[in-house]
Formats: C-alpha cells, structure tokens, sequence
C-alpha cells in the first residue's frame, strides 16, 4: 500500500505542476479530478463494508489431534459494487492458553455475488479449539485505503487425542476389595448366576446344573443357560492438571491423551470405570462413571474446559476426602507433579487396591526407588515422545497383573 501511496502522490504533485504552469482550463480539472477521487473511493468503499457478509461453518466439529479439518467462509456482496481484493485474518486458540495462531485467506468478489472460500486447519494439540474471524480488511481498486471490518464469528472445535491400540490393559483383581456388579458383559459369558447371558443347545463338557429343563421340554433338545459375566467398575483414573506455565499447553495435551487412551482401553475391554478430577470452577472434586462411549465423550469435554493451576495441588488428597468411604481394585493416577507425599497419600487412600503412577515428564531415580518400596508401579510418559510412551504406559501380563 504505501507504494501506492507514493504513486498516488507522484502523480498529484506532476498534475499540479502542469496545472501551475500552464493554468489551462483541462490542466485545472484534471488536477482536482485526482484530488477527489480517492475521497469518492473512500465513501463507495465505506458504503461495500457496510453490506458485505462474511461468515464462518466448519462441518466437523470434532476431530482428531494432527488432522486436517476444512473451514468454509461463505461470502456475500449485495452491492453492485465489486471487491477486488479483501483479506480475512482468521485466529484459532486452544483453550488451555492464551497464545493465538492466524491464518489469513484472500478473496475477491463481483457485485450481487455469493461465493464461499475453504481453507485447512490443524490442531497439534487435544482439547477445545475456538476459530474466530478475527479481522477482515477491504482494500480499493487502486491500493490507497484498507478498511476494517470487525469479525462476529466464532466457532469451537473439539480437539480429540489421537487413540491408540494396547496389546493389553491391565486391571488387577483383588480379593481384599469387594465389590458388587451392576452391569453385565454382552460379549462374554460368566458365573454369576444371578444374570443369564444366552440360553443355547447343549454341547459336550457343559455342567447339568446349567441344564433349562423347562426349555429342554417344550424344544425337545437339551437346553443349557450361560450365565453373566459382571463387568468391574471400581477402577479409577484419577486426573492432576499442571500448574501454569510456558510450557503448560504440552503438558496438558499429555494429560488429556493418557486420560482418553486408557480410557478407550478398558472400554474396549468392558471394564467400566470412574475418572476423577479437581474442579477449580466449583473448587470440588468430580468423579464421572464411564460405562458407554458417548459418557467417555462427555467428561473429555469437561477435561477441555479445566485450567491449568495457578498453584500446585494435591488431586489425592481432595478424593480421599470427599470419597473416604470408597474402595476401588485398581487406581490409576495421572499427574505431572509427583513427590513422595503424594506418593504416602496415594496408598494411604488405595487402602487394598493396586496403584499404578503414569508421571508426566521425567521422574527423579530416588523418587522411584521409592515408589517401588511401596509396591507402587508407576510409567512415565514425556511429552516429546507421546505416542512411544503411552504405548508403554500400562503394565503388561509378565508384570503380574491379571487381565
């Protein structure tokens, strides 16, 4: 623009010039002509922003960390006037921080047209990422003004974790910690002979205790009754977010993924569960059972909207106080600020169950020295090497645990 400007210049002090010199009639005209052009653009120009609409969809509003994901900008010029050069400043921020990205896309448009722009996004980081149109700037046919318009639009994106396969999950079970059943499995058959899992014809090896006589009758085969299988649902992931920093955005995306990814296994594993965390907003903690996929979904929201802390916590300590009564097989405890007094709070919480640490960062050799005198696993995931970690992050059959 400011070579324009220059131009623009040049070409007003050249025509006043001649103007001077020659004091002619069309000299004269000329001069003014140029003179207040720029003054007519800029109202044509002001009359444009006022009508153009710029608007903002984006299809998917959930995806995955790493991909790629379109935003459609629909644009719309009611005037008869054309634009033949705007520019759209679009700003995207992850919630966790108060750093900003920009994007900027360039159009033009004719008079009475419609017309939609696409571009591509990326989230390098899980949680919930609001797109803006921040700005979006109208410059004239020949380059001497730029004028704002002020951007209304807003749209938010749920950034999910990438998901990743485990060769096993662990859950060990404990016979010092009982627990009762209410759901049963719908894929595997058990003991329990308070709950039928499938009633089907008779094979060699069955027990005849098992044996529908009443359906054996009225079918005119034998009958056996497969019993339930109760899922365990006194495992708990227990979530510590960080304490604010620079760095605060890697941190939380590590927490979030080991929250999601150990998650999804025992899902995947019918092993239903709670996941805990310190909610600052209601300075309590929340403990939500995950049984389905969609229950999995709706507390990763909830994650997404946490802050990170201004001081540290102790996510242990508020559990056991407000869960005192509550025993669980196996806990797992996801935090990134692990010391030995958390350590001595954590199996004086677990009581009887089997504790697992997954550390986010690195962990001092004295540390987990002892961790392992208080028969604590623990694994430990860093943040530039995410997905080899979480991989790593559940112990595995040879360990002892019983899958």
């Amino acid at each position: 623009m400011i070579r324009e400007k220059i131009r623009y210049v040049f070409v007003c002090l050249l025509l006043g010039i001649l103007a001077i010199l020659y004091n002619e009639y069309i000299t004269s005209v000329l001069f003014l002509s140029v003179i207040a052009f720029p003054v007519i653009l800029w109202g044509i120009m002001q009359i444009v922003k006022r009508h153009v609409k710029v608007g903002l969809l984006i299809p998917e509003r959930i995806v995955r960390k790493g991909e790629v994901f379109k935003i459609q900008i629909p644009l719309e010029n009611p005037t008869i006037l054309p634009v033949l050069k705007m520019q759209i400043r679009m700003a995207y921020q992850n919630q966790y921080t108060k750093r900003i990205w920009h994007e900027e896309v360039y159009a033009t448009m004719n008079g009475k047209s419609h017309q939609s722009l696409e571009a591509e996004l990326k989230s390098d980081y899980c949680g919930n990422l609001t797109v803006s149109i921040e700005k979006v700037f109208l410059y004239d046919p020949l380059g001497l003004f730029r004028l704002h318009k002020k951007g209304e639009k807003k749209v938010n994106v749920t950034v999910l974790p990438k998901q990743y396969v485990f060769e096993s999950v662990a859950v060990k079970e404990n016979p010092y910690v009982m627990t009762e059943g209410e759901l049963y499995s719908d894929k595997r058959s058990g003991d329990d002979p308070s709950e039928i899992f499938a009633i089907r014809e008779y094979r060699y090896g069955d027990r005849m205790n098992r044996i529908h006589w009443k359906l054996t009758e009225k079918e005119g085969t034998l009958m056996v009754k497969e019993l339930g299988m109760p899922l365990n649902s006194s495992v708990l992931i227990l979530v510590e977010f960080p304490v604010y920093a620079q760095s605060m955005l890697n941190t939380m995306d590590a927490v979030c993924s080991c929250v999601f990814n150990l998650s999804s296994a025992f899902l995947e594993n019918e092993i239903s569960h709670y996941i805990s965390w310190n909610d600052e907003e209601t300075e309590c903690m929340k403990r939500n059972k995950i049984e389905k996929e969609e229950e999995l979904y709706e507390t990763m929201a909830m994650l997404f909207e946490a802050r990170a802390r201004k001081e540290e916590e102790n996510a242990l300590v508020y559990h056991e106080a407000e869960y005192a009564k509550e025993q669980y097989t196996s806990i797992y405890y996801i935090t990134p600020n692990l010391t030995e007094e958390k350590a001595d709070v954590l199996v004086r919480m677990a009581k009887n169950a089997w504790c697992h640490i997954i550390k986010i960062g690195k962990i001092e050799e004295k540390l987990l020295a002892y961790l392992e005198s208080l028969s604590v696993t623990v694994a430990k995931v860093r943040e530039e090497n995410l997905e080899e970690d979480i991989l790593r992050m559940i112990p595995q059959q040879e360990e002892g645990v019983q899958l």
